[in-house]
């Protein structure tokens, strides 16, 4: 079932976060407008914007979430739990106050496709161990770093715009990996 949320105002974050708690909803239209959204992503869902959609965060997707963003900007990063699932078409994500634009939680999968990613002053894509993203027609871009990334993360690029420090490997000294013997399992994928 298709909700749409029809006009926006200073209520648009609870007229959101009630269309998400509807039972059957499984996609939800946003005009254009700000969407403060302080709930977690906890089923399955999509949300598709028209142009100038822009939700408010940070996002958060629990472990059991999954959720297909399309055409929606999100100001104050998104982060995916353990197990989590996020689709990411043609959006925007800005880190805002957050470490991160996007950060992935162990074992979480992403999608990526003609996307920017913007860390600000921060990291644009931290990825922990185990989780796994692909990454196609993206512009990717922080200061500290635009991709961190742990050894044991399964990241694809394709075709993408990378701005800041590739690659930074966190939690090697905790898996008992050398940075050397780290930087070469991250290596092929990185360039």
């Amino acid at each position: 079932m298709e909700a749409r949320i029809t006009h926006t105002g200073r209520d648009a974050g609870a007229k959101l976060a009630r269309a998400l708690d509807r039972e059957g909803v499984t996609r939800i239209i946003l005009i254009a407008g700000r969407y403060p959204i302080a709930t977690a992503i906890q089923r399955e869902i999509e949300l598709i914007g028209m142009p100038g959609a822009i939700l408010t965060g940070p996002l958060r997707i629990s472990s059991r979430g999954k959720l297909r963003l399309v055409d929606v900007n999100v100001e104050g990063g998104i982060q995916v739990e353990c197990f989590g699932v996020l689709h990411l078409q043609s959006s925007h994500l800005d880190a805002g106050r957050s470490l991160a634009a996007l950060a992935l939680g162990a074992n979480s999968e992403c999608l990526l496709n003609a996307s920017v990613l913007d860390g600000g002053s921060g990291i644009a894509l931290a990825v922990d161990d185990h989780a796994s993203a692909t990454i196609n027609r993206c512009h990717i871009k922080g200061e500290k770093a635009a991709v961190a990334s742990g050894p044991l993360a399964r990241i694809v690029m394709g075709d993408n715009r990378l701005n800041g420090p590739s690659v930074i490997v966190q939690k090697a000294a905790e898996r008992g990996m050398s940075p050397t013997r780290a930087k070469a399992a991250i290596a092929r994928w990185a360039f």
